[in-house]
């Protein structure tokens, strides 16, 4: 057995069963953080649009409600039809943090979205980051409205690039979407 497969049974050991739920009150040891799942709620939409104005004005039926992890290549990459979608497609959720303290800075963390992808938060850019395996946090405060919902909007591309992914010239499935949970 090699080190990186001690490693990994280690790491996967070690990793807790079910994700924890947290109220909004902070625990003590977290040093303030508050980690809520985010995996449920969200709508997704395969339309490859550049910006959010291409999908704003799509009504919510055509939103298909998905939990992550989730990916729109689940049936495709795996059917006996050669080739699987390669392309962008959106996700999007509502954000209501009334409830919470004033003060409180709000940082969206994203354990996985493959491959590239951009992320909204009331229409304005938070940021975005590129590497389905790797995660990735925004500070999204400064967008943040505290006396409503916030919509946020995330443009998940899988599309083949081996020039801004090395890893797309390997024999696996890049299985597209946000495939991690979101925190």
């Amino acid at each position: 057995m090699s080190l990186w497969s001690i490693l990994l049974f280690i790491a996967l050991v070690a990793m807790p069963a079910t994700a924890q739920e947290y109220t909004y009150t902070p625990i003590a040891g977290t040093h303030g953080l508050i980690p809520i799942s985010l995996d449920s709620g969200w709508m997704y939409l395969e339309r490859d649009a550049r910006e959010p104005a291409g999908v704003d004005s799509v009504p919510a039926a055509a939103w298909e409600r998905v939990t992550l992890p989730h990916t729109w290549n689940r049936y495709d990459a795996t059917d006996a039809t050669p080739g699987y979608r390669r392309g962008a497609s959106w996700y999007r959720r509502t954000l209501d943090v009334s409830a919470f303290p004033a003060g409180m800075r709000f940082v969206l963390a994203f354990e996985g979205a493959n491959t590239v992808a951009e992320v909204w938060v009331n229409g304005r850019r938070a940021g975005g980051h590129v590497g389905g395996y790797v995660g990735f946090e925004l500070d999204v405060t400064p967008l943040v409205r505290r006396d409503g919902p916030n919509d946020v909007l995330v443009r998940v591309d899988n599309t083949d690039d081996p020039e801004l992914i090395p890893s797309h010239r390997s024999d696996f499935t890049i299985y597209g979407g946000l495939t991690r949970d979101v925190w």
